[in-house]
């Protein structure tokens, strides 16, 4: 990556994703930070990567589509040169909505910009065939996300979800920038392109940036990367950092965030492991009451905050009970100090950051797939490091592992 890169600016709808597509451009070599505050106000330079969450993925149509336009505002008015939309590798929530806010906003910047839509991250199983989207071969709309309790995917053809897109198979570079050129040439706000591998995703990144400005990148971490760089690909060779209070928080309600926690359970030895349930969540008091109640041990080993298990789509208002298990999340972290946090999940790690008062998050590396690693900057958790995860990433074992590595854990690992 060469330090002359301009700036470019990533719009996310959750927090997870925020994350998992900046790192991509921090093993690359630019500097990467998701922003908290207010975007107006960066010290745009060269090589920098820019990335906010709008928390647009749960929201209405409207609302969704006026809190992405804000954010390309804001990157508009601090001078950012490339815009990036990260919606859900599996097009759940208000992706149409998205595209429809940035393209408004930076089409009065570059008249002539056009989106280009490939949610495809391979390395996740998630591919785009035909327009279609899967999970591991699967069409997404007959996979566990279409029963989402929230943002359930109904079809999983994004011909349906962009009615003005112009639907592209896969191709090289030079044929691709021309195809995209004349669909914007033919009207179209949109272009879906394939993708069933990395090496596609880099033709579509090439021809973006071929295309220049114009071309507005809507994906995923699969698009983040290939558009970051081939250094994205090596990270190895970086000393993990001493960890001794690891705190884990999980908002998911992911099956795959299930299999994690209870593989941590079974293969490490965890200092203390609370599930509120949906009464101790109803109010702040009640939260407030639950958490001080709890025999929380001041000593080094890892917490486990997890969300009732037993939330279905009639529990109330999923960013209710996110931002009470934030709170709980604060106090406990105010009693036990974590130099670690561990979030899983994007919209309950957004709450907490708010919550702790973070300012923002200098990104580091990607100590797994799917799994930044950066540390906070502002709050009562100053300095403290960072890793996220959306609920439905990884491998069954990959947070057990993770926190052997990184407090130095070395017993004999048995069958979960």
């Amino acid at each position: 990556m060469s330090s002359s890169e301009a700036a470019l600016g990533i719009v996310a709808d959750d927090l997870t994703g925020a994350l998992d597509s900046a790192v991509k451009f921090a093993r690359s070599g630019w500097n990467a930070d998701l922003v908290l505050g207010r975007v107006q106000d960066l010290a745009v330079r060269t090589g920098s990567a820019f990335t906010v969450t709008t928390d647009a993925r749960t929201q209405s149509a409207d609302v969704a589509s006026a809190a992405t336009a804000n954010a390309v505002r804001g990157f508009v008015q601090a001078g950012v040169e490339r815009i990036l939309v990260k919606i859900d590798s599996t097009i759940r929530g208000s992706v149409a909505a998205q595209i429809d806010g940035a393209l408004a906003v930076w089409r009065a910047h570059r008249p002539n910009a056009i989106a280009v839509v490939c949610p495809a991250y391979p390395a996740m199983g998630r591919t785009v065939s035909g327009g279609i989207v899967h999970v591991d071969g699967v069409r997404v709309d007959r996979t566990w996300m279409a029963d989402d309790p929230v943002t359930p995917v109904t079809d999983a053809d994004l011909r349906g979800l962009l009615p003005n897109a112009a639907v592209l198979g896969a191709g090289p570079e030079e044929e691709l920038a021309g195809r995209i050129t004349q669909a914007r040439l033919s009207g179209h706000d949109a272009v879906v392109v394939d993708a069933a591998d990395e090496a596609a995703l880099e033709s579509i990144a090439a021809a973006a940036r071929r295309l220049g400005p114009d071309a507005v990148l809507v994906g995923a971490a699969g698009i983040a990367q290939a558009f970051a760089g081939e250094a994205a690909r090596g990270a190895g060779g970086q000393r993990n950092p001493d960890v001794a209070r690891p705190l884990v928080i999980a908002s998911s309600l992911h099956e795959r965030t299930h299999e994690q926690l209870d593989r941590l359970i079974a293969e490490r030895e965890v200092l203390q492991a609370y599930e509120p349930s949906l009464p101790d969540l109803r109010t702040d008091s009640d939260v407030e009451a639950w958490v001080a109640a709890l025999p929380i041990a001041e000593v080094d080993g890892i917490t486990i905050l997890r969300t009732p298990t037993t939330r279905t789509s009639d529990d109330g208002a999923a960013v209710a009970v996110s931002a009470r298990l934030a709170l709980a999340a604060d106090l406990i972290a105010a009693r036990s100090v974590p130099d670690l946090l561990l979030l899983m999940g994007g919209e309950g790690a957004r709450a907490v950051l708010r919550r702790i008062g973070a300012q923002r998050v200098q990104i580091q590396r990607e100590i797994r797939e799917g799994m930044p690693l950066g540390r906070v900057v502002g709050g009562f958790l100053d300095g403290a490091l960072i890793i996220t995860k959306a609920g439905g990433f990884g491998r069954p074992e990959d947070i057990s592992d993770v926190l052997a590595e990184l407090t130095g854990t070395t017993q004999e690992r048995h069958a979960s």
